[in-house]
């Protein structure tokens, strides 16, 4: 079954959100941080993604062609770093 959910597990906890993504318009996820002493919940504000898309493809197609570069480089080491982290552990 299909299922949409981030968990991030760490050395003193993880962090768990259900239905991530392809959620309804006004739906306001909650993330957890779930710790050895405990469950601590935050309610996200609720969006729409797929009009957040939209907009920053006309953004960064009509607006700011450039802006995106640095921030796909932040995304990438970033994304590299919870590779190579995760490997180093298993």
């Amino acid at each position: 079954f299909y299922q949409n959910n981030i968990e991030l597990w760490g050395t003193t906890g993880k962090i768990v959100m259900k239905r991530a993504f392809t959620v309804a318009p006004g739906f306001a996820p909650t993330v957890e941080i779930e710790k050895p002493d405990g469950i601590t919940s935050l309610q996200l504000p609720a969006d729409n993604h797929f009009q957040k898309l939209l907009q920053q493809f006309y953004r960064s197609i009509l607006e700011q062609p450039d802006w995106q570069f640095a921030q796909i480089e932040a995304q990438s080491a970033l994304i590299t770093a919870v590779f190579e982290k995760a490997n180093q552990h298993s």
